[in-house]
């Protein structure tokens, strides 16, 4: 059964409940202001701010990108080989071969025995996807790059406690 409330109520309660999440809000909004960034963009030349240090890292980036491109393309090949043998179709050994990273589709184009044109652009074009993100992802390991991290050693261990209040709750946000 729907319950009934008087517009009053229904009024009293908007306000205090609107006052208090515009509260959290605007205190959450603060407590983010005072803490500075966990990291910052290293600019060659520049001075290093207080409490920061300089940090080499793998370019995230290019591992990133590379992994996804050879994983995706990778993927598909899989996907498409074995729905194939799902379905009960023996297209012969070339297929086969794709389940082979990097190499699988130049050696599929071999083993076709007649090969249309368009399969054998797409099969190289998947050949280079593949090799093209494994070299992304070599590059990106190889690559390192500087950036400014926030030394909480310094000021020790951080631990952050921020109310949460909204309509018919309450509650404490905690953060190490």
């Amino acid at each position: 059964m729907a319950r009934h409330y008087h517009p009053r109520m229904l009024l009293t309660f908007l306000r205090h409940g609107t006052t208090l999440v515009v509260v959290s809000l605007l205190t959450s909004g603060l407590a983010r202001a005072e803490e500075p960034p966990a990291e910052l963009e290293y600019r060659e030349g520049q001075p290093i701010p207080a409490g920061y240090r300089t940090e080499e890292r793998i370019s995230r980036g290019l591992v990133i990108a590379g992994a996804s491109v050879f994983g995706a393309v990778y993927l598909a090949n899989v996907v498409m080989v074995a729905y194939a043998g799902l379905g009960g179709i023996d297209p012969g050994p070339g297929p086969k071969w794709l389940y082979v990273p990097f190499a699988g589709p130049f050696v599929a184009i071999a083993e076709f025995e007649e090969l249309p044109a368009e399969v054998g652009v797409l099969l190289a074009v998947d050949g280079l996807a593949q090799v093209g993100g494994l070299a992304t992802f070599i590059a990106g390991l190889a690559t390192k790059e500087k950036v400014l991290v926030r030394d909480d050693s310094a000021t020790g261990t951080r631990i952050e406690v921020r109310p949460i209040f909204g309509p018919g709750a309450a509650g404490a946000h905690l953060r190490f």
